[in-house]
């Protein structure tokens, strides 16, 4: 049996520098529970300030990356009880040479799978819920954001493959949907602190709910009441008729 969220647990967070991923890690702190940020630079200081925060200064690209963060864990005396998959490539400077496209691939893709395998080859049947934060934007991707979209769908369906595997039955896989934004937002949204909090805090949540997660913004909240009760399918029909 997974634990409760309202226990005190330890929570990994990757991309905990800013935006999301820093709104995740002092919520998460508020609440008591240990949080792992893991990122290239360094955190802010109600972060760094704080006793229960562990930052790791790992650039998730390289190819150890999750070697890396397995010898973090083991040196803090941390079993993880969540990994919250935040940091992510956006398509947002349309650059789309070799060095980019396999950065993009490594982070958005190989990289989640790769962590997950590593965590249960090192502990073993420890429950541990891994949540992929993702976007609505990879049901209907376009030459402006086809890498992201790609690379997240690949591993969105490769968790749900893994979710059926029983190898890793002690594992519960959730698929965090935000949107509806395109890469001409993303910038705008991320740099709003008022609306990266709500959204942290709903995915916060969603932690210890079954089944994948969807959030939507202004007067699309009707659609995340909706998708509760609509399977997926017509749910992305009229996600794309709003698009229009």
């Amino acid at each position: 049996m997974l634990c409760s969220f309202s226990e005190s647990m330890n929570i990994i967070v990757t991309g905990s520098s800013k935006g999301l991923g820093a709104s995740l890690a002092q919520q998460l702190l508020a609440q008591g529970h240990s949080v792992v940020g893991i990122s290239r630079t360094s955190s802010p200081p109600e972060l760094k300030n704080h006793d229960k925060f562990y930052h790791f200064p790992i650039d998730l690209v390289e190819e150890n990356s999750s070697e890396m963060v397995i010898q973090g864990l083991k040196r803090n005396d941390l079993v993880p009880n969540a990994i919250i998959f935040n940091a992510a490539k956006y398509d947002i400077k349309r650059d789309y040479a070799i060095p980019y496209l396999k950065a993009a691939g490594q982070l958005n893709f190989v990289h989640p799978i790769e962590l997950v395998k590593a965590l249960k080859m090192e502990f073993g049947e420890a429950p541990i819920v891994a949540v992929l934060i993702s976007s609505v934007m990879i049901f209907f991707p376009d030459h402006l954001n086809y890498v992201y979209a790609s690379t997240k769908a690949g591993v969105s369906n490769a968790f749900t493959n893994l979710r059926w595997n029983s190898i890793y039955s002690n594992f519960r896989f959730k698929t965090f949907y935000l949107g509806p934004f395109d890469n001409s937002t993303i910038r705008k949204f991320v740099e709003n602190r008022s609306d990266v909090s709500k959204v942290a805090q709903y995915i916060i949540k969603s932690l210890s709910k079954p089944g994948h997660t969807y959030f939507f913004p202004n007067h699309y909240k009707l659609l995340c009441v909706l998708s509760r009760f609509v399977p997926d399918g017509l749910l992305i029909s009229a996600l794309k008729k709003f698009r229009r």
